[in-house]
Parts: C-alpha cells; structure tokens; sequence
C-alpha cells in the first residue's frame, strides 16, 4: 500500500473520531504510506470524487463512515475501508452487501457477526491510543496519587435502562421481556456471553417477538442495540452504587447530567462539562480511578482503557477485557463484574498503593497497542482484501464501464 485518503467524519461527538483520523494519518506516515484527510460532507460527491481522482489512493479509509459504491470511488477503481468502532449492528444495513467496502470492528465478536450476515471482507482492528499520546505521558511527571483531584472519573453518557425497560413492557409480551432483562444480567455477571449474539439468536428465533417488530417497522439490530444500552445503563448505574464512599466525577453534557442526577445511585456525585477527546489523556492524569464502563467488548479494548493504563491512575475495567497479569499488576487495574461490587472501594483502595512502573506500562503500550502497532499487526490482510476488491474491479465490465 502506497497511499491512502482519510475521510474524517464530520459529526462525530467531542471530536472523538476525527481525533482517531488525524492519529491514523501519522501512524501511516511513519509507516511510509503517504496519507491525505479529506473532509467527507462538506464537498459535494462530485467534488469529493473529483478529489480522491486526483489523489489517486490505493483505498479510502473512514471510521464509521458509509460510502455508497454507486456514487462514489469503486467506479474509479478505489476500494472503501470502514473501521467500525461501535458494536456491528450500528453499521448501516447496506454495508453487508457492499463489494467495493472491506468493513474492519474494534471488537472481533463484530467481525464474526458481520460474518454471518455478509461474506464481503472484514478484518478485527482493535483500538489503539497514539504514539504521541505515549510520548506526552513518558515526558510528563507521574502525578502522586494523593495529588490527584479527582477521586474517580466517569467519562460517559446518561444511559436510562428503566425507559428502556418501559418501553419493552408496551411492547411485547412479558416473556419476552424478562429474556431481554435476562440477556442483559447474564452478560453481566458472565464475561464469556456475547450479548448481541444471544440477543439476535432471540430476536430472530421467537415468533412473537418478529410479529412486533414487522408492525412497529424496528430492526433486528436496533432492538438488539436496546438490549446493549439497557446493560451498559445498568452497569453504571451498579457501579455507582457500589462507589457511595467516593466522590464520582461525571463528564458528560448538561442534559445528561440533568437525568443522572435525579437517579440515586448519582446522589453525591460532580458533574462536569464533556471535554474534546483531546483532553481525556489529562482528566485521566489528574483521576485516582478511571471507569472504562464498556461491558459488550469481548475480544478487544476501549481507547480509555490504554489512557488511563497510560496514565498511571487505577483503572476499572469489566473482567471481560483481557489482559497480561503483569499489565494488570503494574498498570493498576481492577476487574469487575457488576454483581459483585461488596468489596469493589477496598479493592481500589489497594490497588492504589501498588507501584505504578511507567517503564513497563509505556513500552508496552507503543510495541502492541499503538495505531503504528495496529497498522504493522493488521495491514498485511488488509491490504490483501483491498488488492482483491482492486482485480475485481480490473475484471468487471459494469464497473470499468462506469469509469
């Protein structure tokens, strides 16, 4: 691969996933393939594809960004690669039967789903955290723990399980309900189950539920989705309550702590404004805990989860991540599951006396989970699939056609 366009996504909240593209953009470079961003809504598709033309890419790269092969690249000949960093069944529904797109997830039980559902290319590309991200944190001093003004920090949204819950009860029949509840409770308790997978199994196996999802018009997928925020919404909410002893510091947006504060799990806790992505290695810096309350990631990481280990603070994570024992010793981290919190404030306390060793944590960060790893780990069979979409298009007279 020589060269690639990088669509940076123009609504992406806190400027998360533009932030992604620009690390992106540098870790292709210091791999020598020459990178260019180009903004994805704000040209028209005449003047975008006019663009790309020009640039002549080897592929497009965007994160959750759709391209529709029609109007776009693959009549030039230039394939779409679309890293996924939400759960499968957030993609839009025509990305299955694309043949110009090779579809890449952050969590490899997305990729095996896709896999079910379409037999285009998709390839697991786990989140990373940038190089320069690694260097700030190597050249800044290790605040001491008892220096740090947040005592545990929440970077997130207000997710309302009990609406949820209320909405499935004017719905469907209350069998059906409970399963829901009990998906959501086992994936929980038990880091092996795969949520998404046993919600659609259900999903597309129980008759009286299909029969209300052909009435209202609702997806499979965005029941499943439901289903998924239900549980992250009760997760936190549990977590919350298991941290009534400490101080919990919310970042989040105005509306959403409106409606975090009136639960009681929230009683006690401090509400501040959301910060651009840019400022999360830094929140973390000054935190004694950081909560990476993302329970439905199964074989892979969050990119919170390599910031806090980064940055030396005690991270909270469900025990389904996985790590190296030694990373979890001398990185501060502490596993959950969230019926079974009793213990959880001692278990921190302790976790923040251990060593923080900086020399090992930051190496191995850069070597196995930086995006310049990520590209070295995972390019070879991306480019592989890309290569194939390319002698496809050489082969094919529609598209040739089209050109």
């Amino acid at each position: 691969m020589r060269k690639v366009v990088l669509f940076l996504h123009p609504t992406s909240k806190y400027g998360v996933l533009g932030q992604m593209i620009h690390e992106l953009q540098a870790a292709f470079e210091r791999l020598g393939i020459q990178a260019v961003i180009r903004e994805f809504l704000n040209a028209s598709p005449a003047e975008l594809t006019e663009q790309v033309r020009q640039d002549n890419p080897d592929c497009t790269w965007g994160i959750n960004t759709f391209v529709d092969e029609h109007c776009f690249f693959f009549p030039l000949g230039i394939p779409h690669v679309r890293l996924g960093v939400d759960a499968v069944t957030y993609s839009d529904q025509e990305t299955f039967s694309q043949q110009s797109t090779v579809s890449l997830f952050v969590d490899k039980t997305s990729c095996d789903l896709f896999s079910v559902y379409s037999d285009n290319p998709v390839h697991w590309f786990p989140h990373g955290i940038a190089k320069e991200v690694i260097d700030y944190m190597r050249s800044s001093p290790i605040i001491p723990m008892k220096d740090r003004p947040y005592d545990v920090s929440l970077i997130g949204s207000f997710l309302d399980h009990r609406r949820a819950k209320t909405v499935w009860e004017d719905l469907f029949a209350p069998s059906d309900v409970i399963e829901f509840v009990s998906i959501a409770e086992r994936s929980l308790e038990d880091p092996s189950v795969l949520l998404l997978a046993e919600a659609l199994a259900y999903i597309e196996e129980t008759p009286s539920v299909r029969e209300v999802i052909e009435k209202t018009e609702l997806s499979s997928f965005a029941l499943a989705n439901h289903i998924e925020r239900y549980a992250r919404g009760l997760d936190r909410e549990r977590l919350l309550l298991g941290l009534k002893g400490v101080t919990v510091n919310i970042f989040t947006e105005t509306e959403d702590a409106a409606l975090w504060s009136k639960e009681e799990a929230a009683r006690g806790c401090t509400f501040h404004p959301p910060v651009p992505f840019q400022q999360v290695a830094d929140i973390c810096r000054m935190s004694k805990v950081v909560i990476n309350s993302i329970p439905h990631i199964r074989k892979g990481y969050h990119e919170r989860l390599f910031l806090s280990l980064a940055s030396g603070a005690v991270t909270l994570t469900g025990k389904g991540v996985r790590l190296p024992a030694w990373v979890e010793k001398a990185g501060r981290v502490v596993g959950y599951t969230s019926n079974a919190l009793e213990d959880l404030e001692h278990q921190l306390q302790e976790a923040q006396r251990r060593h923080y060793d900086p020399d090992l944590i930051l190496p191995w960060l850069e070597t196995e989970h930086s995006w310049d790893a990520r590209l070295e780990q995972h390019l070879p069979e991306i480019d592989e699939s890309v290569e194939k979409l390319r002698a496809k298009w050489e082969q094919n007279p529609f598209w040739r056609m089209v050109e």
